[in-house]
């Protein structure tokens, strides 16, 4: 397990140096939180990054892009074999969306919901939150690295109406691999 953690610290410094040097410099770019579910990393980020570079992913096993935009959320691939992975997120919509990671065994627009315009409840015994990116503008690039457990999730856009208008997808991770690289 150190080593692991050892692992993602380093993951994160690279991915904060390549962020830092894309921007031009000290503008206060931030990289994500993140951490093992079910750790004290995991759950919502405190600020969202101010990178507008595209990062790379090449520090954890898995990479998933991840497209949002009105209304609707694209994960490529839907699914992955690792457990370390890494979200390449994209805001190419008009208007700021979020991003949260839901594991659950319900369908993806079964997800219990409240008010109106209707917003998943998070709260709700059917659902663990995993991860929750907070907003952020159109046009930004963001790199979020996760360590999920085997599984079936829910990805979402949990601003007021946006689940409800299509922004919810499936993905899951195997039980194949322990966290290995990517084999063709």
């Amino acid at each position: 397990m150190r080593t692991s953690s050892l692992v993602r610290f380093l993951c994160l410094a690279v991915a904060a140096i390549a962020l830092a040097a894309c921007s031009g410099g000290g503008s206060g770019d931030k990289t994500p939180t993140a951490g093992t579910e079910g750790s004290p990393g995991a759950g919502t980020a405190t600020g969202a990054p101010e990178a507008t570079a595209v990062p790379t992913a090449a520090a954890f096993s898995g990479t998933v892009n991840i497209s949002q935009s009105e209304f609707k959320i694209q994960a490529d691939p839907k699914a992955s074999p690792d457990q370390d992975i890494s979200f390449i997120l994209r805001n190419e919509g008009t208007i700021p969306h979020q991003f949260i990671v839901i594991k659950t065994d319900l369908a993806p627009d079964k997800l219990p919901t409240q008010g109106s315009p209707s917003q998943v409840n998070l709260s709700d015994s059917h659902l663990t939150v995993i991860y929750q990116y907070p907003a952020y503008p159109a046009g930004q690039a963001n790199l979020l690295h996760l360590s999920l457990k085997p599984g079936h999730y829910v990805f979402i856009c949990n601003l007021p109406g946006h689940y409800e208008q299509g922004m919810r997808t499936d993905f899951s991770v195997s039980e194949s691999n322990q966290g290995g690289g990517n084999s063709p």
